[in-house]
């Protein structure tokens, strides 16, 4: 879970880093306000997928044959009930004050809608509420002071706007993403520049249908400080003059070079955060002398393999089965992985799994050798185990397996196959 919010941190920083360096002076409030969003997706899910990429397998030895052998994972006898530490209680303090926040302003919203009006002006249906002394929209409906909606109906028109546009849907999600991620400065940078496109977006509507000088006139007349809501959109939220600016700069294009750029950033930040590197040669190596499978001299493979255990002592070479039902593979193109990528996968297994009271009673502690086949819909099936230490912690490390989120499946020649795996779990004793 942690290594998913530092890699949503880092991948929202440089998209929005990107965005800074080619969109900063831009005015297509289209394109911009859609590069946002589709960042903050983008390292949403970025963090979930990998893509495996696996490069050429070194040649084995004639005289083995690799299963796939996961890394050796390690369960303490002390780690089951881990002490809350100081930061994660400040983390969750800060993330309820911001949920409380986001509450109060949602009961606030509430209330000024059950102490308004309905009302059409110009057309278009508003909330009339007394002494509100401003205007603001969320989602589809539009509150303005009683007084200001006899004054101007470009202000309800810019209100309208964002009702037409759905900017409310922007602050809702945004400002719900800052409740698990208030610490990412990019996510409040967002959220500001998000504000600002919805209100250029919103002149720019409301310039089409009252002409540039009477909405000038509107806008000077109408300076007033806002609610300071996070989910509204306010008609003062932006200044005077930031506003006359870009008035009369909303008809450039953006360059194709800033759009290829921006393209280049975002692929790149792709292939790091998402692909996943095969194994090394070393590791190859390392896993072939870990499991060996002789086989015959006609070239077929055996039921019997040798496990060399060099936890233990005196190296003993223990013989197993390594049964290889029909259509199951040891050695494919492309191996199974976990979802979410290996650490992920073990984070899970150490969550949920728990060094038996009667195995560290008896002062029993060791490595437990799982075997289990990847099906071709990711299902874990066929676990047992190779080696064990203990009835109870055997039980223990198979039920944990059983119970596992489904695997991506390996594939072989570009078809989904079976694959047999063996997973390692040590159980320590402190």
């Amino acid at each position: 879970m942690i290594s998913y919010f530092i890699k949503f941190a880092l991948i929202h920083l440089i998209l929005l880093g990107a965005y800074k360096l080619f969109f900063a002076r831009e005015t297509q409030l289209t394109t911009l306000r859609m590069y946002i969003l589709l960042a903050t997706g983008l390292a949403l899910i970025l963090p979930l997928i990998h893509i495996p990429v696996t490069a050429q397998a070194p040649t084995l030895p004639v005289d083995r044959l690799t299963v796939s052998y996961l890394p050796e994972m390690l369960i303490n006898s002390e780690q089951q009930a881990p002490a809350l530490s100081w930061w994660l209680v400040g983390y969750l303090a800060v993330s309820t004050l911001i949920a409380l926040r986001i509450l109060l302003a949602l009961i606030r919203i509430w209330r000024w809608y059950h102490h308004s009006t309905p009302a059409t002006v110009a057309g278009i249906k508003v909330r009339l509420v007394d002494n509100l002394q401003t205007s603001f929209t969320f989602f589809n409906i539009i509150f303005i002071d009683t007084e200001l909606a006899r004054e101007s109906t470009d202000i309800i028109r810019h209100e309208a706007a964002h009702v037409k546009y759905r900017h409310s849907y922007d602050l809702l999600a945004l400002n719900l993403l800052t409740v698990p991620f208030w610490w990412v400065p990019s996510i409040w940078l967002s959220i500001a520049e998000l504000r600002k496109l919805h209100e250029y977006q919103a002149d720019a509507y409301a310039l089409a249908h009252s002409g540039y000088h009477s909405y000038l006139d509107t806008i000077l007349s109408h300076v007033f400080g806002n609610n300071r809501l996070q989910l509204i959109h306010s008609f003062s939220d932006i200044s005077v003059s930031k506003r006359l600016k870009f008035m009369k700069a909303m008809k450039k294009r953006i360059n194709i070079w800033k759009l290829a750029g921006s393209a280049l950033i975002a692929a790149a930040t792709m292939y790091v955060f998402a692909c996943q590197p095969g194994l090394s040669e070393e590791e190859l190596n390392q896993a072939s002398e870990i499991l060996e499978v002789p086989v015959s001299e006609d070239n077929t493979m055996p039921n019997t393999g040798y496990l060399h255990d060099k936890s233990e002592k005196d190296a003993e070479v223990v013989e197993l089965r390594i049964d290889e039902p029909e259509g199951t593979f040891m050695v494919v193109d492309n191996p199974a992985t976990a979802v979410g990528g290996i650490e992920k996968f073990y984070e899970y297994v150490k969550e949920n799994l728990h060094y038996p009271a009667s195995t560290k009673q008896k002062g029993i502690e060791g490595r437990v050798f799982l075997q289990f086949d990847v099906q071709t819909d990711g299902s874990l099936t066929n676990i047992k185990v190779l080696k064990g230490i203990d009835p109870e912690a055997d039980a223990e490390a198979v039920r944990v397996l059983s119970n596992s989120p489904r695997w991506n499946p390996a594939s072989h020649k570009g078809i989904p196959v079976k694959q047999r795996m063996v997973l390692p779990i040590t159980f320590r004793l402190q």
